[in-house]
């Protein structure tokens, strides 16, 4: 089909379609219930990330989570703070990437 498709715009049609996994493996740590590697099957939300790993502890906050990230070969912060979606916020949500720390900071008092 893609052949046939495509024939007018391509040179060679020969087609080679090429499945790839896409498991995204993320380390979340911090003050979390089950700290450890994770693997994900599916686009997952720093939220879902969190809430897999046990959620937070009971000396941590969802109002500090930072996710690590490497960007063009630098280590890159970014704090969230969850509760909002928990409260029913609307929210652009924030999915993790393969290489992802995710910690949870613990609350103050």
């Amino acid at each position: 089909r893609l052949e046939v498709l495509y024939k007018p715009q391509l040179q060679n049609t020969t087609v080679v379609v090429t499945l790839e996994s896409s498991v995204t493996q993320v380390l979340i740590g911090g003050a979390v219930t089950k700290p450890g590697k994770y693997l994900f099957d599916r686009p997952t939300t720093v939220l879902q990330a969190v809430m897999e790993a046990g959620g937070a502890d009971r000396f941590g906050t969802l109002g500090r989570v930072s996710v690590i990230r490497l960007v063009n070969g630098k280590q890159r912060t970014e704090v969230f703070d969850l509760r909002p979606i928990l409260q029913g916020s609307s929210v652009k949500p924030v999915y993790v990437r393969t290489g992802d720390i995710v910690l949870i900071g613990e609350s103050k008092f």
